[in-house]
């Protein structure tokens, strides 16, 4: 009860992530009070993937003396930054597709238009109603 008396009373922390928060890109965090003044010495956390049973809570570090922390996101998709117990929705978004993905888009490109080639190449042609 007294520390709900005093989130009321002092106002709730604001969370300012730039830039946006990106899989495999630094941000930086930066914990603000309703002035828009620094808040030292808040721990910071994550949890990835709110809402399901496998979600993960991860420990990002305490905000040096201007308020900051940094954090590079490890997951993409809906997530919560917790400041000292407060909890605040975050979306994390992709980065840049795997190199893995764009070889198999690549090598499926490839395929179809061998496939494309050869069907056009070919001496015997196929017609309706026609049998061979």
């Amino acid at each position: 009860m007294i520390a709900l008396w005093a989130m009321l009373a002092w106002g709730a922390d604001k969370v300012v992530v730039e830039p946006p928060a990106q899989i495999g890109v630094e941000s930086e965090i930066r914990v603000e009070d309703e002035d828009g003044l620094p808040r030292p010495g808040r721990t910071v956390r994550v949890t990835y993937r709110v809402g399901l049973s496998n979600a993960e809570d991860r420990a990002i570090g305490i905000t040096d003396g201007l308020g900051r922390v940094r954090w590079t996101p490890e997951m993409a998709g809906a997530a919560e930054v917790s400041i000292d117990g407060e909890r605040q929705p975050l979306s994390i978004a992709w980065g840049a597709p795997p190199a893995s993905v764009l070889a198999i888009l690549v090598v499926l490109l490839a395929t179809i238009v061998g496939f494309v080639g050869f069907g056009l190449s070919s001496g015997r042609r196929w017609a309706p109603g026609r049998s061979e």
